[in-house]
């Protein structure tokens, strides 16, 4: 057993070294001051795994390490600014996060969260556009075209998941995959051409991903018995690989009139029948026929 003196003097040392960790993690937790203001450490770091949430992987510790020495930098030239931003992100951050479990809604918000922040930076001076945190987002999430007019920002993430969708229903329709060898002339494609496309295709374009988050949704939720009643649609509707994005495009909006309760006769015709005016129409069946190659 300890002596008492021993044992009062060993309680006294914890104390002391306890208190002189908690003041130097408390030291640490703080990455900058500046006009009686504070930048805690965690206000960064939570910013960082909501960035991260929305290029849907992981940065570097590079980069992490670079947006946060960045941060500290910026946070002394205007604290009040950057708290609000910080405060803005964690709201954000709480929206997210009660969309976990709702696979299409987190994909719209991430697509519209994109293009809120891309349209943002357009708007800034060039000077202003370029940071360690965007660098990591947008080189993750790289943006192919934008009106900012019309709010319509497409990235590759986007276009993939449309084309992921096209594969998707040519398999169902008893083609092969059609598009992994062509997907980066298309994606030139939308660049060059996105200016001069209808308004409704650049919808379809610019919500690529929350079409096919739908059309995944849609396809799990229906019976054996529907599933192939759509199988057999398909390979009436799209009996050439040229039919594919067409037929996609619209089980893409049934899957979207299906999902939002709305009263759909759920018959095969009705099925792959439902048109939404131009949208229907493939992104490039006009501009590149390489679309539906």
């Amino acid at each position: 057993m300890m002596p008492r003196p021993l044992f009062f003097a060993a309680a006294l040392a914890a104390t002391l070294v306890a208190g002189a960790t908690s003041a130097q993690q408390a030291r640490e937790d703080i990455l900058a001051s500046a006009q009686g203001h504070e930048l805690a450490r965690q206000q960064v770091e939570a910013a960082i795994v909501f960035l991260e949430f929305l290029a849907g992987g992981a940065f570097s510790s590079e980069e992490r390490r670079a947006i946060i020495e960045e941060s500290r930098a910026e946070f002394v030239r205007d604290p009040v600014g950057d708290l609000k931003v910080y405060a803005s992100i964690e709201e954000a951050a709480q929206r997210a996060a009660a969309l976990k479990h709702d696979k299409v809604k987190e994909a719209e918000f991430r697509e519209d969260t994109i293009a809120a922040i891309h349209l943002d930076l357009l708007s800034k001076p060039a000077s202003k556009r370029d940071s360690a945190a965007i660098r990591a987002l947008f080189g993750r999430v790289p943006v192919i075209a934008a009106d900012p007019t019309s709010r319509h920002v497409v990235t590759r993430r986007g276009l993939d998941a449309l084309l992921d969708a096209n594969d998707f229903v040519a398999g169902l329709a008893g083609h092969g995959a059609i598009y992994a060898a062509a997907r980066d002339k298309i994606t030139a494609d939308i660049a060059a051409g996105f200016a001069s496309m209808s308004a409704d295709d650049r919808y379809v374009v610019t919500h690529g991903a929350s079409r096919w988050a739908r059309l995944q949704v849609y396809w799990s939720g229906l019976a054996t018995a529907d599933r192939s009643a759509v199988v057999a649609e398909l390979k009436r509707k799209a009996p050439r690989p040229d039919d594919v994005p067409v037929a996609a495009r619209q089980l893409e909006t049934t899957a979207r009139l299906a999902l939002f309760g709305q009263r759909v006769n759920r018959s095969v015709g009705a099925i792959m029948d439902v048109q939404s005016g131009g949208i229907a129409l493939d992104v490039m069946r006009e501009q590149s026929r390489s679309f539906g190659k």
